[in-house]
């Protein structure tokens, strides 16, 4: 080599994007780029693919369209999604090796629909013969967001977390954690006292008043009490405290069946593990894949049972002349013939 020559190259250099693709296509952020594709019969292919379009790979038999739609893009993005689980997971999966490829980009995890000929029903569907519809129905229970039915609120379900943090968003000063009385554990107004005791809770609001268990008035039976709370925990509002709060929730949730109350100065809040109106309480399903399916009890139409059609019997073709006409002789005697109609008679 001699004084101000080029040093040889360890590798060789990869191929540049032309001057067309680096000017005139989007930014890789909205397009899957794929750069010196050599999958089985693909010669160095470089192409971007916009997102959110309907895309068509044609060409003669092969050209490379199942090497470039499977074997590149789909395997790369099935790689790349077993490679983000945990090593648990991965165990239950076969492995898929890296295509021949220098890049790809804005690639996120794929699903490929390959030509088959599945076994299908009368109840089934596009979405089910390709099984795109438990992909779907996944997604839904999981975005998804319920609405009441009766006054149109968004329907939750709260966590000690979840609640701990709108209830010191809206209490100021002292408040308590506390929980109603299940009917369950509504017996005698003795039994009361003593199991709640022996749980560790000593106060209850009665009708909105705190009032010790040691100390209960005279001629008040809490088995009897329409609005009963128990305290599980009194204490003052702020972020100092947010780890009590949430451990009150738990125990309330715990306790209550599922249904916790902060009680402060200015009001209550009221907060259920079960899904529910965040509004008026009404309770709702929960989202889960089963809703969105018509072949669960769950998901199906009450109508047809999620088979998209009804029977009905045309009443003009069961009785000669339609509704005018009775069950009577006429009806037997036209079905039956006169022969007939005494022994239909006899049989009831």
């Amino acid at each position: 080599m001699t004084k101000g020559s080029a040093r040889p190259a360890l590798t060789p250099p990869r191929p540049k994007l032309s001057r067309t693709l680096a000017r005139d296509y989007p930014s890789p952020v909205s397009v899957i780029r794929i750069v010196n594709a050599r999958q089985h019969n693909l010669k160095g292919v470089t192409v971007d693919l916009p997102h959110r379009a309907f895309i068509v790979v044609t060409g003669p038999s092969g050209s490379g369209k199942s090497s470039l739609a499977f074997d590149t893009i789909y395997a790369e993005g099935q790689r790349r999604y077993i490679e983000s689980l945990s090593t648990y997971a991965k165990q239950f999966l076969d492995r898929m090796p890296k295509p021949l490829v220098d890049r790809i980009e804005g690639l996120a995890p794929s699903i490929a629909i390959e030509q088959q000929a599945p076994t299908m029903s009368s109840r089934s569907t596009v979405g089910t013969a390709t099984e795109v519809y438990d992909f779907l129905r996944l997604f839904w229970a999981r975005v998804g967001r319920c609405w009441c039915r009766v006054c149109g609120a968004p329907v939750r379900r709260d966590t000690p977390e979840s609640a701990a943090a709108e209830l010191l968003a809206t209490a100021s000063g002292r408040l308590m954690i506390a929980f109603p009385l299940p009917a369950s554990a509504r017996l005698s107004h003795a039994a009361i006292v003593e199991n709640l005791r022996a749980l560790g809770f000593v106060r209850v609001l009665a009708a909105g008043t705190p009032v010790h268990l040691d100390e209960l008035p005279g001629g008040i039976d809490l088995a009897a009490e329409a609005d009963l709370l128990v305290v599980v925990d009194r204490l003052a509002a702020g972020a100092e405290s947010a780890s009590r709060v949430r451990e009150g929730i738990a125990t309330a949730f715990s306790e209550g069946e599922g249904i916790a109350v902060g009680v402060h100065g200015s009001g209550r809040l009221r907060f259920t593990e079960f899904a529910a109106c965040s509004r008026c309480d009404t309770p709702a399903a929960s989202v889960t894949p089963a809703l969105f399916s018509f072949n669960n009890p769950r998901g199906a139409c009450p109508a047809c049972n999620g088979f998209g059609a009804t029977l009905e019997y045309a009443e003009s073709l069961v009785v000669p002349g339609g509704r005018e006409e009775s069950w009577g002789d006429y009806g037997v005697h036209k079905c039956f013939g006169p022969d007939h109609r005494d022994q239909h008679t006899n049989r009831g």
